[in-house]
């Protein structure tokens, strides 16, 4: 039987590599409460304050944390309710949210992984950016963002060129071809402190707001999520050499959360 709210199971599962689901924690044995969920936010590693079962501040803003990296839509000053049914799904059976429109298939490939963490769930996803038998190294040590497109662009384009080391984001400007104009699943580049130093940051375009690219990336956050960057960050656009670019088509979306400043 499926893990649902109406089930009085829930547990905290991830699916391993060859798809098997692996339980990570069993957080909610009977159908959940205010204290489960936020006991399940806190082993995810958004912190809700205290565990005490009352819906407070605290409580509210890991819940948007949790929406923004998950990929649920997080409207600025919308009430939001603790026991969606969707996003139960997510916190406690790992299940993300419906990909937005898109015509990206590595899309689909990084979505499916969304919430791994490079501590929670080190040995599936080391496993995971090992695909085709190489990887930056252990995610919990060393800055993987490279390390996540490349897995992605693999899984779903076999004969794509990729960039000479791809685990340097930078790199990732010489990429398949420039787009001026961005498509959900546009490789995006930014620099990472210094404009014009080394240290960079790469993910793939989902949405934007006015001030803000919705990058679904690894190492956002420690995991793969959906993080807001600046778009003065933006160094930019790629798009696979091999894959048919058919056209702009900037997607606005009122995700609300923090800015990342900082991915190492």
């Amino acid at each position: 039987m499926a893990n649902t709210p109406a089930n009085n199971a829930l547990h905290t599962t991830r699916a391993t590599p060859s798809g098997t689901p692996k339980r990570v924690a069993a957080i909610a044995e009977v159908a959940p409460t205010i204290r489960s969920i936020q006991e399940a936010l806190a082993k995810a590693g958004f912190d809700p304050g205290p565990i005490d079962g009352l819906s407070g501040p605290k409580t509210e803003s890991a819940l948007r944390a949790f929406r923004l990296a998950a990929g649920f839509a997080n409207p600025v000053g919308a009430t939001l309710s603790l026991f969606e049914p969707d996003m139960l799904q997510t916190l406690f059976n790992g299940k993300p949210p419906p990909t937005p429109p898109h015509d990206a298939p590595w899309i689909d490939v990084g979505w499916d992984k969304m919430l791994l963490h490079e501590k929670f769930d080190n040995a599936s996803l080391f496993s995971w950016l090992r695909f085709g038998g190489r990887s930056v190294g252990d995610p919990s040590k060393i800055p993987w963002c490279g390390d996540f497109v490349e897995t992605c662009i693999s899984i779903a384009l076999a004969r794509e060129p990729l960039p000479k080391n791809p685990y340097l984001a930078r790199n990732w400007l010489k990429f398949g071809k420039q787009i001026d104009q961005p498509a959900p699943g546009a490789i995006a580049v930014f620099y990472r402190g210094d404009p014009d130093g080394l240290y960079g940051h790469v993910g793939f375009y989902v949405s934007e707001d006015k001030k803000y690219l919705h990058i679904l990336g690894g190492n956002q956050g420690n995991r793969i999520s959906i993080a807001r960057l600046d778009k003065k960050r933006l160094l930019g656009y790629r798009w696979p050499s091999t894959y048919a670019f058919k056209g702009p088509h900037v997607v606005t979306a009122n995700r609300g959360g923090s800015v990342s400043i900082n991915e190492a």
